[in-house]
């Protein structure tokens, strides 16, 4: 039983020490690099507030926000509860899965067009869609002028980019028949 209690206290002891070094590295972190913005302190964390314009001027970026994306561009659709929680749930059961499945791209045997805004301000050309096209056998890669949001703000060049990958695959389908 002594030797229970002592295992406690030491558990207990390192949890409160990581509390402790966590507490200073941020006051560190925070006195080399002052945050700047709003934010708001809920307990066991201080969360950078965000504003609408500024995540939808970075998703769209460099392009212009349309002025009607929230009625047709589906923008109002996020502000639901049910997406907000859908979307978040989603991102935290995805991320253990991630990493077996970037290890088995190399074992696709099937066309993979990718399509990239050389500006896209969310996902990175090179990081994203080079490295995926280096992974996959025979993955092709366009990157055209503009941001993230190229299927509303490019749709012409989706349309011709989905055909053109079509187009691809039936020529592969007719050498194989």
């Amino acid at each position: 039983m002594t030797i229970l209690l002592y295992v406690v206290l030491a558990v207990a002891a390192l949890f409160a020490g990581l509390f402790v070094y966590t507490v200073r590295k941020v006051r560190r972190i925070e006195a080399a690099l002052p945050p700047t913005g709003r934010f708001v302190d809920v307990p066991g964390a201080r969360l950078h507030v965000v504003e609408r314009d500024e995540v939808l001027e970075i998703v769209f970026g460099p392009d212009p926000v349309p002025a009607d994306f929230a009625v047709r561009g589906g923008g109002m659709l996020a502000l639901r509860p049910s997406h907000f929680v859908a979307a978040s749930e989603d991102l935290v059961a995805g991320a253990p899965s991630l990493a077996p499945l970037v290890a088995r791209y190399g074992e696709l045997r099937l066309p993979v067009s990718i399509l990239f805004g050389r500006e896209d301000r969310i996902l990175d050309p090179a990081a994203n869609g080079e490295a995926m096209v280096a992974k996959v056998p025979g993955a092709t890669l366009a990157l055209v002028p503009g941001g993230h949001m190229l299927p509303i703000m490019a749709a012409d060049t989706c349309v011709a980019f989905v055909r053109a990958a079509a187009a691809r695959l039936r020529e592969a389908e007719a050498v194989t028949a």
